[in-house]
């Protein structure tokens, strides 16, 4: 909301927000009198306390819940719509989808029937804000839905790595009004919502913008406003640039900005994560010495893993690979000495591969063509869905109580 380049750490700041200071779209919303509702993620309304002049927030971290989340969203719409015309602008967010993702994954069952609950509810809001002109608040303002992910799916399910799936999502403009979009445009970044809908509401472009605005029919005026709010905000100069190169010189300031915002010094940050969890472990335990020799290569390496979203989002690779490691290096130990060790190492190894097959999104699948029925899905189809549920928390207790 603000425009602005995502800096390292506002993955988590994202988890237990505070309230947004400085300015972004919101702000500028309210101050130019602008009347605003959100229903869904309460996310929003712990960055934007004061804004909202009606709200519903629903928690999302409760991501085993496909339904209530978004019914709590729903259920707003026909009054909203139909029978309060107080307000400009609603946000609507919803996080069914979300949570299948993480529990079910892309080929979950689930995600068929919430694609189209999602569907049906972008046709009411089209057929009820667009269609019918008896709702438009202004004649000559025609009213402008638009749909979009804050983020996209992996391949297996959840996201927060870089794959094209995960950072990837589709942008939907549904209006009357006649819209182009610039030649950049096909591909847009994120940033270039923000003075989309600053342009498109009539509202100041927030001051720490780097994102420009979609469509040509900003015009001349809009696209120099564009260019004056990034080049100050960049410290550049464009008084001298022609009205056709103007796009080109947005490109060149947005550039510079951007890799200047992704210049880490990595290895000061390592060192300074790797000192503050020291001095934390040795806080609390009664041996320094011993705390700072149970610092092991692993569990360094460990550490340095957290640096990477990707890596956290697959971290229980790393954590398989470990324990078949350790398996097969017990089973060459024993083997020729010991019998009953190397059929226990055995045998672990082969409930840790049943194991390995409920992968991050619970799904037992020993198949790589993901499209295909899997066995939880056969289990489901002939018992109960609880099945793969009490199949997997029995595997992982064999491996504990094996070694």
């Amino acid at each position: 909301m603000t425009g602005s380049i995502p800096g390292f750490v506002d993955v988590v700041l994202n988890f237990g927000s505070k309230k947004l200071e400085g300015d972004s779209l919101i702000e500028q919303w309210k101050l130019n009198g602008l009347n605003l509702t959100m229903f869904g993620d309460d996310t929003w309304l712990k960055l934007f306390p004061d804004h909202f002049m009606r709200e519903d927030g629903t928690t999302s971290f409760f991501v085993s819940d496909f339904t209530e989340v978004d019914d709590n969203v729903t259920r707003h719409l026909e009054v909203e719509i139909e029978m309060r015309r107080d307000w400009d602008i609603s946000i609507l967010h919803f996080l069914g989808l979300d949570h299948i993702g993480h529990l079910d994954g892309p080929q979950g069952s689930a995600v068929r029937p919430k694609l189209h609950e999602m569907g049906e509810i972008v046709r009411y809001l089209t057929h009820e804000l667009i269609l019918n002109k008896t709702r438009w608040k202004h004649p000559d303002l025609p009213p402008i839905v638009v749909v979009l992910g804050d983020h996209g799916m992996a391949d297996a399910g959840g996201h927060g790595g870089s794959s094209t799936s995960e950072i990837m999502t589709p942008m939907v403009f549904l209006t009357h009004a006649e819209l182009s979009l610039t030649k950049k445009s096909v591909v847009c970044k994120q940033a270039d919502l923000v003075p989309t809908l600053a342009w498109l509401t009539g509202v100041p472009i927030p001051r720490n913008n780097l994102g420009s605005i979609l469509f040509h029919e900003s015009g001349q005026d809009g696209l120099m406003y564009n260019a004056h709010q990034i080049a100050k905000c960049s410290g550049h100069a464009i008084h001298e640039v022609q009205m056709e190169n103007v796009q080109v010189k947005i490109q060149e300031m947005v550039e510079v900005m951007e890799e200047t915002a992704a210049e880490y010094n990595l290895t000061f940050m390592l060192v300074g994560i790797t000192l503050s969890l020291l001095c934390c472990y040795v806080l609390v335990t009664d041996d320094p010495y011993r705390a700072m020799a149970s610092v092991t290569l692993w569990r360094h390496l460990h550490i340095l893993s957290l640096g990477s979203t990707s890596l956290i989002e697959e971290e229980h690779q790393t954590i398989y690979f470990m324990t078949s490691t350790i398996f097969v290096a017990h089973l060459l130990a024993s083997f020729g000495m010991n019998k009953a060790k190397v059929l226990n190492a055995c045998a672990a190894l082969a409930i840790l591969r049943v194991a390995r097959a409920f992968n991050q999104v619970r799904i037992l699948s020993f198949r790589t063509d993901q499209s295909k029925p899997d066995v939880c899905t056969l289990f489901r189809q002939a018992t109960s869905g609880a099945t793969c549920q009490i199949l997997e928390t029995g595997l992982r207790k064999a491996i504990i109580s094996r070694f």
